[in-house]
């Protein structure tokens, strides 16, 4: 037996949890998205890392004077 004085505010409930439902399901997505996003740009910034680390290597590094210095001191420098 249905009782209408109930079905009111259960159709009210309903209404509100469909509501809430699509709106986190739109949240959801957004996130989604977003990681999908830093995802690629995480990727990009790793393959760049990772040139650069490789060519690194491949370049002297520049010594600076007072490695220069550190490394081969001249003979009046002993003071």
């Amino acid at each position: 037996m249905s009782r209408p004085y109930m079905k009111q505010p259960l159709q009210r409930r309903l209404d509100e949890l469909k509501q809430a439902f699509s709106q986190g399901q739109a949240v959801f997505n957004e996130l989604k998205e977003k990681q999908a996003n830093t995802h690629d740009t995480l990727l990009r910034l790793q393959g760049a890392i990772q040139v650069l680390e490789e060519i690194l290597p491949q370049e002297p590094e520049p010594v600076s004077d007072e490695a220069e210095k550190a490394l081969h001191p001249s003979p009046k420098d002993d003071n």
